[in-house]
């Protein structure tokens, strides 16, 4: 019986463990596309993707940048880095400072893109989570539109929007 448990489980890590590799290049090729994807005030010629609390995203967007001109990947640390960014990512592990995040971005060009689905609601542009075993995205249309940002109808189709 034990022997029986012990292949089962390890046959369910098996499954789940190659998505939860591939995750955050997922996320980070997302991102990069999200920069095609959302027309900003100012056009899309430089960008800043800032990338907060999630290593393997942030690694993994700094190599689709390599290969798109005009994006530039670092790491941000507080609200206060958010200020120079197109696109801002926060993990998990920062969302306890989203209301913060929110609050310094304002209704500047912004896009904030969020790891969960449940604060989108809350100011968050984009959301992702897994659906299936397959990553998907909330969208606040409204607030992206808010920032004078507009999101083309290819990501509008492709996401979810609340």
């Amino acid at each position: 019986m034990r022997k029986q448990l012990f292949v089962l489980m390890t046959l369910a890590c098996l499954v789940v463990s190659p998505l939860m590799a591939q995750e955050g290049k997922f996320k980070a090729l997302f991102l990069v596309k999200f920069s095609e994807y959302v027309e900003w005030p100012g056009g899309n010629s430089s960008m800043i993707l800032g990338v907060a609390g999630d290593a393997e995203v942030l690694q993994a967007a700094q190599e689709y940048a390599i290969k798109k001109e005009g994006l530039q990947v670092k790491k941000i640390t507080s609200p206060a880095d958010a200020k120079s960014c197109s696109i801002v990512f926060l993990s998990k592990s920062e969302l306890g400072s989203l209301g913060n995040y929110i609050s310094t971005i304002g209704q500047s060009s912004t896009l904030l893109v969020i790891d969960g689905k449940d604060k989108v609601r809350q100011g968050a542009d984009i959301g992702f989570y897994l659906e299936d075993n397959k990553l998907r995205y909330l969208i606040n249309k409204s607030t992206i539109e808010s920032k004078k940002m507009i999101p083309s109808s290819r990501l509008i189709s492709l996401g979810t929007v609340i």
